[in-house]
């Protein structure tokens, strides 16, 4: 497996909130804002709000670099 090219924390999965890790399931499930927003009865502001965070803390930058974070630390 080659080097990866994004840098994780190493307490990354420790310092997610219970809100973000939920967010950031159902962003890896697929669904979309509007779905995740529905779902979690939250605005689309406070939905970005989330992902923003969840990709500061973890070093994720879309959805494939989120997944992979969330299936190696045991989150999904």
């Amino acid at each position: 497996m080659g080097a990866s090219n994004f840098y994780y924390a190493d307490d990354a999965a420790e310092n997610l909130s219970r809100r973000e890790i939920e967010v950031g399931r159902l962003r890896c499930k697929g669904l979309t804002h509007q779905q995740t927003c529905e779902r979690l009865a939250i605005a689309p502001k406070t939905l970005q709000a989330h992902i923003s965070s969840i990709y500061r803390k973890t070093g994720a930058h879309n959805v494939a670099t989120l997944y992979r974070f969330f299936l190696e630390n045991g989150l999904l």
